[in-house]
C-alpha cells in the first residue's frame, strides 16, 4: 500500500465523518498563518518525538503535508515502521 494520497483522495477524507488527523510538518516560520484548513503546524523535526500528543492512536488516519519536496513521503515511512499504521 502506497502513503500517498492524491488530492481527491484528501477532499474525499475531509468529507466522509472518518476519524482524521491532518499535520502541516512544513517549518512554522514557513507555515506563518498558511497550514491548509483542518491543519495542525508540527514541524517535520517534532513529528517523531511529538506526534502523540496530536494525534491520539496510531491506527488514526493521519495525513502529513510539506512542500511537494518529499518530507512527509519519507517521514510517513519512517512512522510506519515505528508502528502508525495508517499515516499519509
Amino acid at each position: 500500500m502506497s502513503n500517498v494520497i492524491d488530492r481527491q483522495t484528501f477532499i474525499e477524507w475531509l468529507g466522509d465523518g472518518r476519524e482524521l488527523a491532518v499535520l502541516d510538518i512544513r517549518p512554522a516560520e514557513e507555515v506563518g498563518y498558511a497550514s491548509p484548513l483542518f491543519a495542525t503546524n508540527l514541524p517535520a523535526e517534532r513529528v517523531p518525538a511529538e506526534l502523540d500528543r496530536f494525534v491520539p492512536r496510531r491506527a488514526v488516519r493521519t495525513v502529513l503535508v510539506d512542500d511537494g519536496k518529499g518530507t512527509a513521503k519519507a517521514l510517513a515511512e519512517q512512522l510506519s515502521a515505528d508502528g502508525w499504521s495508517d499515516i499519509r
